[in-house]
């Protein structure tokens, strides 16, 4: 599937249980960061398996979750930053 298949009505993406538990280490986390800073870094591919309401994720769910971490984090200080709750970045 690419994104010109993808269904924009299919609202839910799901990771199932017997999939690894979320694993990734600190370092890895802040290499993502990083690379994707310098835009030197190709997630790869992500695979899904297209169900009746939803997709399932089989193959990328380490880097969906901590990219999905790190937009979370973005969100969190582009809000304080707008609600002036963060005013000194030293």
């Amino acid at each position: 599937m690419n994104l010109s298949n993808f269904d924009d009505r299919k609202h839910r993406i799901l990771i199932r249980l017997y999939q690894r538990e979320y694993i990734w280490p600190d370092e890895k986390i802040v290499t993502l960061v990083n690379d994707i800073k310098r835009c030197n870094k190709y997630l790869r591919d992500v695979i899904l398996d297209e169900k009746e309401s939803w997709y399932e994720i089989v193959d990328g769910k380490q880097r969906i979750t901590t990219c999905f971490f790190v937009l979370h984090v973005c969100i969190i200080i582009i809000t304080d930053i707008r609600e002036n709750r963060i005013c000194n970045w030293d």
